[in-house]
């Protein structure tokens, strides 16, 4: 799902949990809001003046999703650092925005769990989903460059045998094409030198 639509169906959806958000309100009075909609708006200011309000709710929603699991603490999160995530998204080419958006996701709430509940939460926050966004796509590009790699040398080592082609100029060219198919786009002729070789 794309991530605009994702993070518009989650602000659509929170008003279906305010039984959660009465009984965080008697846990923690920093999250002592009328409706899930206030405290997403809150959330979302973007004030310079409400930072220290923003960090305060924001450790708080982290505290109550690391205390219960429930739909509404995740997505209020997903919703107040949309703008982050789609900052990192657009710093990101990616041929696959989907998996892009999806590898977000799933860096920004595994640092979720993992961020300490400290003073300027938002930028550790930030950090953390950064380092965990890049460390993933890393691990993602160096296991594609090792299988493509493996595929142009499984093709590169086939040969056709020469008494199935009657010309074995032919039988040459025919390996030739087929690493080219299968070689990585920056090394076909060096895979198509190899075989000929």
């Amino acid at each position: 799902m794309h991530f605009f639509r994702l993070r518009d169906q989650l602000v659509r959806d929170l008003p279906r949990h305010c039984a959660a958000l009465v009984a965080a309100r008697s846990r923690d009075p920093a999250l002592a809001f009328d409706t899930p909609g206030a405290l997403r708006i809150a959330l979302c200011d973007r004030d310079p003046a409400t930072f220290p309000q923003r960090d305060v709710l924001v450790r708080s929603v982290l505290a109550e999703h690391r205390r219960q699991s429930h739909p509404l603490w995740p997505a209020l999160l997903i919703v107040a650092f949309s703008p982050l995530l789609m900052g990192l998204r657009r710093r990101i080419a990616t041929s696959a925005p989907t998996e892009l958006d999806q590898a977000l996701l799933v860096a920004f709430l595994e640092s979720v769990e993992r961020v300490p509940l400290r003073k300027n939460i938002a930028a550790r926050l930030r950090c953390a989903t950064e380092r965990a966004i890049f460390r993933a796509l890393g691990r993602e590009q160096r296991r594609q460059a090792r299988t493509t790699s493996l595929d142009a040398e499984v093709e590169v080592s086939v040969r056709l045998p020469r008494a199935l082609v009657d010309d074995a100029e032919d039988a040459t060219s025919i390996s030739i094409t087929e690493v080219r198919r299968r070689a990585p786009p920056d090394q076909p002729n060096a895979a198509a030198q190899r075989e000929v070789a």
